[in-house]
This record gives structure tokens, C-alpha cells and sequence, in this order.
């Protein structure tokens, strides 16, 4: 699964495809929309293993929001035996 966090980055280069005016950041809307699709993907498939690339802009601008979002989903892979 592939995560984009935001659009936001911390290096402001001149050749940046972002639009400035439209910063996306991570979201409480977002978390839950995130968790719930894991929880109905694994559901559905019965998965056993769940890797995560974070992406965006610059991921780490919300490490914040990254790190709550992973703790959330490890406790929910270590509950259903998915490998993280």
C-alpha cells in the first residue's frame, strides 16, 4: 500500500510540480478512511502481509500523523496475524 501524506516539502526547489495553493495535508478524515480500508481489505482477502511505502512531497513533514496512523495499523496487523 501506498500512502501519499502530502504534497507539502520542505525544499521549495524551482522546478517543484506542486501548486502551492493547494497544500494537501494528512487528515483525521484521512486516518479513518485509511484504517477502514485496510480493516475491509483484509476482510475481504484475508491478506497475511501488509507493507506501506509513506510518499508524498515530503512524508515526514507530517511524521506526526505518520506515526499515530502506524501505530493504529501495527496493533491491527499484531490482533489479526499480518505480518507489518
Amino acid at each position: 500500500m501506498t500512502i501519499a501524506v502530502t504534497n507539502e516539502c520542505n525544499l521549495n526547489c524551482i522546478f517543484c510540480y506542486v501548486n502551492k495553493k493547494k497544500i494537501y495535508k494528512f487528515s483525521f478524515e484521512t486516518h479513518k478512511n485509511i484504517i477502514g480500508f485496510i480493516k475491509y481489505y483484509y476482510e475481504k482477502y484475508k491478506i497475511k502481509k501488509l507493507f506501506i511505502t509513506w510518499t508524498g512531497g515530503e512524508p515526514l513533514v507530517e511524521f506526526d500523523n505518520i506515526v499515530k496512523l502506524s501505530e493504529e495499523i501495527i496493533n491491527f496487523c499484531c490482533i489479526n496475524d499480518i505480518r507489518f
